[in-house]
């Protein structure tokens, strides 16, 4: 496939997931979820939960093809993706550290929406090695890294992992950990 034929795929297929999350919002919105699917359902109460994002849903469908910039922007879509896999796997518990990492969390008093996030700072950066390298996402490291940092105190968790991920396959990068905390 050539690059400019898989730029346009990539672009074509953020438009879509993008529309489809103006949708969702949309009838979020209105209140009345019954005509969605069980994920649509379970997006539309992730993305209730971002008020401070309504202004970016409201317009979902203008910057479609918006490109964010990680030094100075929240990508709000991938954000909610990140709250709905992690969600998926709280919901499903597996792998089984995430609902462990979640409970160590809940006997901390952390709020579940804060859990989430704590969570997908873990799982964000190696999602991004996994399609950045197009290689297998590496579910060892990850359940290593939830067992290693459920004991751990929450507002010291973004430095560590930062740390951790610092060097991520040793290219020396900077990853910008895109799973804002709560306001």
């Amino acid at each position: 496939m050539t690059d400019n034929l898989s730029k346009e795929r990539e672009r074509l297929q953020r438009r879509m997931v993008r529309q489809k999350m103006h949708f969702i919002w949309k009838v979020a919105q209105t209140g009345t979820l019954n005509n969605l699917n069980d994920e649509e359902k379970e997006i539309a109460h992730i993305i209730l939960e971002h008020e401070e994002y309504n202004d970016h849903f409201s317009n979902a469908g203008d910057i479609a093809d918006y490109e964010f910039d990680p030094e100075s922007d929240v990508n709000i879509f991938m954000h909610i993706g990140i709250h709905t896999a992690v969600g998926g796997q709280l919901k499903q518990k597996e792998p089984k550290e995430a609902c462990e990492f979640y409970n160590a969390m809940e006997e901390k008093g952390i709020s579940h929406h804060e859990t989430v996030h704590l969570i997908g700072l873990i799982f964000m950066p190696l999602i991004f090695d996994t399609l950045k390298h197009l290689k297998p996402f590496d579910g060892e490291r990850y359940q290593h890294l939830l067992r290693k940092y459920k004991d751990m105190e929450p507002e010291k968790l973004e430095a560590l992992l930062e740390e951790e991920f610092r060097d991520l396959n040793g290219e020396n990068e900077d990853l910008e950990l895109t799973v804002q905390k709560s306001p």
